[in-house]
Parts: C-alpha cells; structure tokens; sequence
C-alpha cells in the first residue's frame, strides 16, 4: 500500500515533544505512530481508547480526606452526606 496522504496539523510544541520522546524510545517516528493510531480507528471503528470527563472530588471532601477523617475518598455526593450524617450522630 503506497503512502500518498499528508496530514497537517498543529499542536501544542512541548505536547509534541514529549510524544516524540517517547516514540523514540518505543522505536517509533511520529509517522509510524499516527499510523498505528488510524489502523487501529480503522479496525475498531472508534477511538482505540476511552474519551472521557475524570471524576473530581469535591472541595469539601478533598479537604475531610487532607485532614484525616476519612480513609479514601467517597465515591459520590450521597456517599459523602450519609458519612457526615454518621460523623455527626456520633459526635452527639
């Protein structure tokens, strides 16, 4: 399969370098790596990965988790208000 299609795009400078950085020591050129990428769009029909929005803590629990109350953090809002609903009862 002969190669005839560019590509151009623009991207962060210091982003590019770090991928770079590390495509050098996969043995990789950016080429080869962008190709891997659209092989495997092509083949899954999709991002080869999961595109999705992390979840963040609130605030308040990141300072209750800072200040040793709570061994992890909760997993939700609700989890959350039920401990310090106990936290609360407990102190009474």
């Amino acid at each position: 399969m002969s190669k005839t299609a560019t590509i151009s795009v623009r991207v962060d400078e210091e982003l590019k370098s770090e991928a770079e950085q590390v495509f050098g020591l996969l043995g990789l050129t950016s080429s080869q790596a962008i190709t891997i990428f659209y092989r495997q769009v092509a083949l899954q029909r999709g991002l080869p990965f999961a595109v999705r929005l992390p979840q963040i803590p609130k605030a308040s629990a990141i300072a209750e988790a800072v200040r040793g109350k709570y061994a992890a953090l909760p997993t939700s809002s609700t989890e959350f208000a039920h401990r310090k609903v106990q936290e609360i009862a407990l102190e009474q």
